[in-house]
């Protein structure tokens, strides 16, 4: 049976024979590799890529992938969540062409608590708040290059600053 999500260094240590009777498998904290997704989907486990950084509460978007997947997404936004790709003038990118990737919507929290200059850099009020799913009014610069896909999911190419995760925890270089 599905349980909550597991970090994805903590998968790629265990054997998917070990684990027959689970049925759903929701992954998250970490970058995805293809070769993992696909060793566990070969199981017949239905796996779940989820994506959401502590600064939106929960997760955001999340994505069931299939063995003949192309690539890894985190697919589409949850219901009252909104994924922007946006250039460096916070303007939305076109299909296909790589930006960062901001999330607007009701479980963006309002900031590092006694850490105002980290929260400017990071949080903003929503400039498309007239939308009617863009509740909340505050948008999170999540620091990963993306893009949208044609079919409306997001792929996250890797991070515009110098940010590592290392077993699930950020590591800030410097």
């Amino acid at each position: 049976t599905a349980g909550p999500a597991v970090p994805l260094s903590f998968m790629a240590v265990m054997d998917p024979e070990d684990f027959t009777s689970v049925t759903d498998l929701v992954v998250s904290a970490e970058a995805c590799p293809k070769e993992l997704m696909r060793r566990w989907v070969a199981t017949g486990v239905r796996f779940w890529n989820e994506y959401g950084p502590t600064e939106i509460t929960v997760a955001s978007s999340a994505c069931r992938l299939f063995p003949d997947a192309q690539r890894v997404t985190i697919g589409k936004p949850h219901p009252n969540y909104l994924c922007y790709v946006l250039d460096d003038r916070l303007r939305r990118a076109p299909v296909g062409v790589v930006g960062t990737h901001w999330v607007g919507g009701v479980g963006v929290a309002r900031g590092y608590r006694n850490l105002p200059e980290k929260t400017a850099k990071v949080f903003r009020a929503n400039p498309f708040d007239a939308e009617p799913e863009a509740q909340g009014g505050r948008m999170y610069n999540t620091g990963d290059l993306c893009r949208w896909l044609p079919n409306g999911e997001l792929e996250i190419l890797g991070r515009a600053d110098r940010q590592l995760k290392l077993r699930g925890f950020r590591v800030e270089l410097g």
